[in-house]
């Protein structure tokens, strides 16, 4: 319970693979280092023998001693070792790398280890119903950051942020992106 409270970077390193993440040995203790915390392309992630005995700094998620589980994050030490590159309100240009029902796996173009949520929600003052409809994967956007978590290394971003009527982010994004510029940040 100790190390969580610390909230240090500790080097681990990978003990062994898995469908859900990786193994790592922390301080001598083995802890769970799940996928989404740790960004790896398919290629690097099927080759695990370049990865097991490979080296990465962590942060802890969980520390849960009744349970015995220890759950890490590399994604973590990134965001905090960015953080001063991002703030709320800033508008970034990324890449869409997945679509999910809930929202839009976004990969951040001037922060490449870094990926963001853009959460339907987020898309448009229009009511989205379907992600896939408004975005393909691979498009290039821009959008704002509304929130920065190093606890859980999550970044938070928007499009609707940029509209000035409901639904410019639906009818013609192009333009929407264009008149936006090259703004630092908008008002949040």
């Amino acid at each position: 319970a100790a190390i969580a409270q610390e909230d240090a970077t500790y080097r681990s390193t990978v003990l062994r693979v898995g469908p859900a993440g990786a193994t790592v040995e922390l301080e001598s203790m083995p802890a769970f280092l799940p996928w989404s915390h740790w960004r790896l392309t398919p290629e690097e992630r099927a080759d695990k023998s370049k990865l097991i005995g490979s080296a990465l700094d962590v942060k802890v998620l969980e520390a849960n001693a009744a349970n015995d589980r220890l759950v890490v994050s590399n994604r973590r030490v990134k965001v905090e070792n960015r953080l001063g590159q991002l703030a709320p309100g800033q508008v970034v240009d990324g890449i869409v790398v997945s679509l999910k029902p809930f929202g839009a796996v976004i990969r951040l173009m001037d922060l490449d280890d870094l990926d963001g949520l853009l959460h339907i929600s987020q898309v448009s003052r229009t009511f989205v119903t379907d992600i896939a409809t408004v975005f393909s994967v691979g498009e290039h956007i821009r959008c704002v950051v509304i929130k920065v978590d190093v606890s859980d290394g999550s970044i938070q971003l928007s499009t609707k942020m940029l509209e000035d009527k409901a639904g410019d982010m639906l009818n013609d994004r192009e333009a929407l992106f264009q008149k936006v510029g090259d703004a630092a940040t908008v008002e949040t």
